[in-house]
């Protein structure tokens, strides 16, 4: 009679398997099979419902997110969030800037599987490309002058066991993008000045207002970067194209800032709330949350209308050149204005200190100094 031999990995799944020699009727390893199936479903519905119940400890429900809107592409994505949150693949975020990229990707983190783990977040484009590999990677002691003597770990292994998030990935130099590649392709890494791999455990979360694939076609982007990155693409629609976000999001605001200044509790009147509609948004949500923001600041009515909306959405278009009388200005002063309203601008329009740089007919340390002296603060962790 044939003998049938029980595999020691459905063995440990149950104790009254243990010490059970060979089974001699294929009745009985059937039934030891469709049981050890249904102990591995409980398992995982078990850890499901544990990372569910920590969630709501948390204090937040495992269904809802930070997004903040009712339109099609907004619960389209809301949706997409929920999708991939047992996925531990690369997500490649794209929308234009001001559209809340770091958000989307801070509510991704906070549906995966590593929700509990290391999140950190990266500016590609306000590092210096001089210091931009040591900090990913880390460095070994004496790697270049100034290296610390007992070297430094990088940011992919401060976020091991984690995720990172890597804002603007257009602007990573071609020469990293072949050892990011290699990252996601191997999980590991390899100090500056050193020899040996570094084993990582890293979800890399990337966002752009590029075009990539046209960057690829160009040359300026490795195209099996792209595709290792672009595994669970999720694209964020401007302000624009959907304006029935409007005035959800700035009640939003409106609540948000009238308790962050202590004020009293104000609304929109309707022709507010037209006016708000009217407005293209250059800037997206950002600029939306900086108009409330000041509404709040500046407005002295309890009921903010067509006026005060148009109040402050004339100033953010007027350079802040108009509060300087040439007569009575210090000419150093005029210049350093002049100099600050360009950088500034430069930076808006560019989204990168790189770009802005060339923009400006400048060197980017020349900027980075610019920045330092007139307060100009880019967060290369933001």
């Amino acid at each position: 009679m044939a003998q049938y031999i029980i595999p020691e990995e459905i063995r440990t799944h149950n104790l009254l398997l243990n010490g059970m020699g060979p089974v001699e009727a294929e009745g009985d390893v059937l039934e030891i099979l469709r049981e050890y199936d249904s102990i591995i479903r409980i398992q995982k519905e078990g850890i499901l419902k544990l990372r569910e119940d920590k969630i709501r400890r948390r204090g937040f429900n495992a269904k809802e997110t930070g997004l903040v809107g009712v339109s099609r592409d907004i619960l389209r994505v809301q949706d997409l969030v929920f999708r991939i949150q047992h996925a531990d693949a690369p997500v490649l975020i794209m929308a234009e800037t001001g559209c809340g990229k770091e958000l989307l990707a801070r509510e991704v983190q906070r549906h995966s599987m590593r929700w509990d783990r290391a999140y950190i977040k990266v500016n590609c484009s306000a590092f210096p490309e001089s210091l931009f590999e040591s900090e990913l990677f880390g460095y070994e002691a004496g790697a270049f002058t100034g290296a610390s003597k007992q070297g430094k770990k990088g940011l992919f292994e401060a976020a091991d066991g984690g995720t990172l998030f890597l804002d603007e990935i257009g602007e990573l130099p071609m020469y990293l993008q072949a050892k990011l590649l290699r990252v996601l392709q191997e999980q590991e890494i390899t100090r500056v000045g050193g020899t040996e791999s570094v084993q990582v455990d890293v979800r890399v979360i990337a966002a752009t207002n590029q075009d990539l694939p046209r960057l690829v076609e160009e040359g300026k982007f490795r195209k099996d970067l792209y595709f290792r990155l672009n595994v669970l693409p999720i694209f964020l629609s401007p302000l624009r194209y959907r304006k029935e976000d409007i005035p959800v999001l700035a009640n939003h605001f409106l609540k948000k800032y009238c308790g962050k200044y202590a004020t009293m509790q104000k609304d929109f009147t309707q022709s507010g709330l037209d006016a708000l509609m009217a407005y293209d948004w250059p800037g997206n949500v950002r600029e939306l949350e900086n108009i409330v923001e000041r509404l709040v600041v500046w407005g002295t009515s309890e009921h903010l209308g067509r006026e005060d909306v148009l109040m402050v959405t004339r100033h953010d278009r007027q350079s802040p050149l108009r509060w300087y009388d040439p007569e009575h200005t210090p000419l150093n002063d005029l210049l350093e204005a002049v100099e600050k309203d360009a950088i500034t601008k430069a930076l808006n329009r560019c989204g990168s200190t790189r770009k802005a740089a060339e923009e400006l007919g400048i060197t980017q340390s020349t900027l980075m100094r610019r920045l330092k002296q007139y307060s100009i603060y880019i967060d290369p962790m933001a």
